[in-house]
Parts: C-alpha cells; sequence; structure tokens
C-alpha cells in the first residue's frame, strides 16, 4: 500500500485523463473495490506512476489515503513500453490515439534492439525480413502484422493534421486516416483532412435526406393502408408487419402478383 499524495504522475500522462472514465472507475470501487493495483517504479526516492492512471485518480476521488501497487522492476523504457501495452487495452482509445501507441511501442523496441545489436555479433538481416519491433509488437502485443504496419503509417501523420483530424471527427476512421497518411507533406494532409470532412458531412447530409425519404414513404405506406382496411383489422396488421422483415413482405407480394 501507497499513500496517493506519494505518487508522482508524470505530466504527460495527465493527457490522457479521462474524468468519465474516473468517475466509472470511482463507482466500481466503491461496490467492488481495487482489485488490480497500480503500477509504479522507483526514480531514488520518488514514486513514479507507471500504469494505472484513473485508478489513481479514482481513489483521490474517493478520498483514500492509499492504494494497492506493485513496484515495477525495469528502466524508464521498460517502464513506458508496460505502459503502453496495458493502454492498448483501454477501449476508449481512437483508430488514432491506438496507432500512436502501438508506433511508440516499435519505436522504443526497435531502439533497444538497436543498442543490443551494438554489443552483439553482426547477424545479417534476411531478404523480406519485417523491422524487428514489427516482429516484436506482433509477437508481444498480440496484434496482426497489418494491424502494427498500420498503425506506424497513420502515426507517421504530421502533428498539425493529426490535432486537424481529431477535430474534422475523423480520428477514429482508420480509412480516412490512411488516406491522410499517404500524402507526402503536412500541407497535402491537412488538404486530404479536409476532403474527408467533406465527404463525411456529404454523407450525413445524403443519410438525412434518405432517413427523411424512407419516413415520408412509410408514413404514405401506412395512410394508404389504413384507408384500405377495416379499423378492427389494424392491431393483427400492425402485429404481423413487427414480427416481419420489410424484404420478406415484398418477396410474398411479388409471389402473389406473378
Amino acid at each position: 500500500m501507497l499513500y496517493v499524495t506519494n505518487i508522482t504522475i508524470p505530466e504527460h500522462r495527465m493527457r490522457n485523463l479521462n474524468d468519465e472514465a474516473v468517475i466509472r472507475m470511482a463507482g466500481s470501487f466503491k461496490i467492488l473495490g481495487q482489485k488490480t493495483p497500480i503500477t509504479v517504479r522507483m526514480d531514488g526516492d520518488d514514486i513514479i506512476l507507471v500504469a494505472g492512471l484513473h485508478r489513481l485518480h479514482a481513489a483521490k476521488q474517493l478520498g483514500w489515503d492509499r492504494i494497492e501497487a506493485e513496484v515495477f522492476e525495469g528502466d524508464e523504457v521498460d517502464a513506458r513500453l508496460w505502459e503502453i501495452a496495458e493502454n492498448l487495452c483501454r477501449s476508449e482509445l481512437t483508430v488514432q490515439e491506438r496507432a500512436e501507441h502501438i508506433a511508440e511501442w516499435v519505436r522504443l523496441t526497435e531502439e533497444r534492439q538497436r543498442d543490443a545489436a551494438q554489443v552483439a555479433p553482426h547477424q545479417p538481416k534476411k531478404a523480406g525480413q519485417q523491422p524487428g519491433g514489427i516482429n516484436a509488437a506482433v509477437r508481444e502485443l498480440h496484434i496482426d502484422r497489418t494491424e502494427a504496419q498500420r498503425a506506424v503509417k497513420v502515426a507517421s501523420i504530421a502533428p498539425e493534421a493529426k490535432a486537424a483530424a481529431k477535430e474534422a471527427g475523423i480520428d477514429n476512421n482508420q480509412s480516412a486516416l490512411l488516406r491522410v497518411a499517404s500524402e507526402a507533406t503536412a500541407e497535402n494532409q491537412l488538404e486530404a483532412i479536409r476532403r474527408e470532412r467533406e465527404r463525411a458531412e456529404s454523407h450525413r447530409r445524403n443519410r438525412e435526406t434518405d432517413r427523411t425519404t424512407a419516413q415520408t414513404e412509410a408514413q404514405l405506406f401506412a395512410e394508404w393502408l389504413t384507408e384500405r382496411m377495416a379499423r378492427n383489422e389494424m392491431p393483427k396488421i400492425i402485429s404481423w408487419l413487427e414480427g416481419c422483415k420489410s424484404k420478406d413482405v415484398t418477396a410474398a407480394m411479388r409471389q402473389k402478383a406473378a
């Protein structure tokens, strides 16, 4: 058990704080208690949070003095890799956020492999062999190779384009992000985001038009049908319509009309 006030939260971690997630976690703590310890590492006399940002804030919100914690044995890179792996388990990550986590995991792993290669005997890479970080991500993060490769590509989008993608509401659209990432410059990526925003707006307008048309047609059909049936038959017909798929009804009607 550690005192919550003694735990230092790295500044970059606070960007990932989700107030709704803290509220949900605090509610769970009230009912079930803390089931999973947070993870910390020691840096001299300082206790640095590695994983469990929302658990720690939930404990603070509930007024807890202490929290269950495990001490992580490893250096700063090990701790960051552990933090990324835990963050990838969170369902609320957008496609862009998940890609950034995976890409950082790949980069850190490749840097570590290069450092190790400097003191290890040289082994030539086989033809067609994938970068070591990609292989490690597939193996240790339990993701497929395509996801890892796409994540690295999405994460390569320029910072200003990433911010624009989030503002445009396409940061959770993998296809759109891959199209943006295929542009070579930040300027072209921003232009691609503008096109994606226009495309999304066009689709939204088309869906609204289709919905309005469908509602109008449904209203006209309902009026036509009620004019041609006895009032006491309405409950039965409504029940039939609710229980049948429209395509099955139209298929049956075509058979009758043939």
